[in-house]
């Protein structure tokens, strides 16, 4: 459901939010106008005074709430736009890939960039004559590439999957919105028993071990995001409606708890992923020369040399 479509379903819940308790204190709609019951308010149950016009009123006031009840979820962010994100960093994924890879998330293959061969024939073929300490630095140099390569390729496919993380929790939170929304307005309109339906569990059911998913610094294991499932348990499980049918009371009542339920697993998941990512950057600073690879040090400026003199 788009913004603009959760727009029109509050609208029509705040119609029918109205509708539903006018109805009920003996009210009807002529065109436009609501028509007001001959019987005094007391005797049809208004709590808002005797005049007819007074209970109107103030049922328009007591749910006027409800336009802004889903209006901090049209601040959050389009998952559409995390797409981008993750195109750029699943070629950096696939350009670091030393070996043949499995996603762990995904289960899809990575193909190997081919750099072992490529090291290989080099090594083999053309460094085979080639002798004295810059060779051997080389070679030593060689030696290490792949290993970093792979480390480069294990934190890039963290922040991958963390990127596809964030892009399951607002996703799955515009799900449960218009779960919400959807029930809300089959309760009032009388679609709706109350009873059951929907989706259940977490945006990341939880942070999965990956045995022998090596990252330095955070040993031989990394735990990982998986997005499945709906943001949180939510109300819409309902329980048997307890008011009259269309009852604005418990209908709106429910709602709002939802509504508190999916702001507060949205907030506990973005902690988590905040936690754990925190976690990784203090491992990756603590271990940044298991990331990065210098270069041979007799190839530094001044260290290589031939009979015309030393380069700079």
């Amino acid at each position: 459901m788009s913004w603009d479509e959760m727009s029109v379903h509050v609208g029509d819940i705040y119609r029918l939010a109205i509708s539903n308790e006018l109805r009920g204190y003996g009210f009807w709609l002529d065109g436009s106008e609501w028509q007001y019951p001959e019987m005094p308010m007391a005797d049809v149950g208004s709590p808002y005074g005797p005049r007819p016009s007074d209970t109107v009123t103030q049922v328009h006031l007591r749910w006027g709430d409800v336009l802004n009840d889903f209006s901090d979820f049209t601040q959050m962010p389009d998952p559409e736009a995390f797409d981008p994100a993750i195109t750029q960093m699943e070629k950096v994924v696939e350009r670091l890939s030393v070996t043949a890879t499995i996603d762990p998330t995904t289960e899809e293959s990575i193909p190997p960039n081919g750099m072992d061969g490529h090291i290989n024939s080099l090594s083999d073929v053309r460094l085979a004559s080639w002798k004295g300490d810059a060779a051997d630095e080389f070679r030593l140099y060689l030696a290490h590439l792949g290993d970093k390569t792979g480390h480069q390729w294990a934190l890039a496919w963290v922040l991958l999957n963390a990127l596809r993380a964030e892009q399951g929790i607002w996703q799955r939170a515009q799900v449960d919105v218009d779960q919400v929304a959807h029930k809300a307005l089959s309760r009032l309109s009388g679609e709706g028993s109350g009873e059951g339906g929907g989706s259940a569990g977490k945006v990341l059911n939880a942070l999965t071990t990956l045995a022998g998913f090596a990252l330095p610094g955070l040993g031989s294991t990394v735990k990982v995001f998986t997005a499945t499932g709906a943001v949180a348990q939510l109300a819409s499980l309902l329980p048997k409606e307890e008011g009259l049918p269309g009852d604005p009371s418990h209908i709106i009542s429910d709602m709002r708890d939802d509504l508190r339920k999916v702001k507060e697993a949205v907030e506990q998941k973005e902690s988590e992923l905040h936690d754990e990512l925190t976690s990784v950057a203090g491992a990756v600073s603590r271990k940044a020369m298991e990331y990065y690879l210098e270069r041979p040090s007799l190839s530094k400026p001044g260290n290589i040399r031939d009979k015309r003199g030393t380069f700079s």
